[in-house]
């Protein structure tokens, strides 16, 4: 385990409404359009759709990649912080080679070609 990258999930920014069971579940607020971090529909034709396909991870201040990271920041926007989700962690593709940093690397690796 001495190469696997041990981090955590922290400072997550949440709209209000969503919870962290919400987004492991898969739901993320697409059938609402009044959720922090849906585009404004005058913004662009294909906003309406883009909602209903990402809910609130449509404009990437929000999620586990999202731009916002302070609490205050997470309020004004509409949302809650999550301090940490989950505990500490390693990310783990066993399937792909016998290279132990590809195996234990923090970005998901290309499939092993056929």
């Amino acid at each position: 385990m001495s190469v696997a990258h041990w981090h955590a999930h922290t400072n997550i920014c949440l709209p209000n409404g969503i919870t962290l069971d919400d987004v492991l579940r898969g739901e993320v607020g697409a059938s609402h359009l009044d959720i922090p971090g849906t585009l404004p529909v005058s913004s662009s034709p294909s906003a309406p759709a883009i909602n209903q396909r990402l809910g609130f991870l449509a404009d990437g201040r929000f999620g586990f990649t999202g731009k916002i990271a302070d609490a205050a920041e997470c309020e004004a926007a509409g949302g809650h912080l999550l301090k940490q989700a989950f505990g500490w962690m390693v990310h783990v593709y066993p399937f792909n080679g016998d290279d132990l940093t590809v195996a234990y690397g923090m970005s998901v690796p290309k499939p092993p070609a056929k």
